[in-house]
């Protein structure tokens, strides 16, 4: 293979690399975000239930129920509708993964 190419090549490889990681930056970013929003009503409260450590596939369909209307609550039907499947996902794992709080509401 000629140089010329072999140079083109890792440099295409190494654009779509670094395009990924900004990406993955990004959503990271955006879930922190979202993150953040749950937490001011999730995050400290001894009424709402908490999500930290709750389980990625209950967490998931909570958020699709709320999103689709299946399950009504006026808040978080506003909240879930705004949500794509990346964000319920990203958000499910999130949260599976934190510690709870103690005192935190537990359903």
């Amino acid at each position: 293979m000629a140089k010329p190419l072999r140079a083109a090549l890792a440099a295409a490889l190494l654009m779509c690399l670094c395009g990924a990681a900004a990406a993955d930056e990004r959503e990271s970013t955006r879930l922190t975000y979202l993150a953040g929003t749950c937490n001011a009503c999730h995050g400290s409260s001894i009424t709402i239930p908490a999500l930290a450590g709750r389980p990625a596939p209950e967490t998931a369909a909570a958020l699709r129920a709320w999103r689709d209307g299946s399950r009504v609550n006026p808040i978080m039907n506003a909240v879930a509708g705004g949500l794509d499947d990346d964000a319920i996902d990203g958000l499910a794992d999130l949260f599976a993964h934190a510690e709870p709080i103690a005192g935190e509401a537990r359903p």
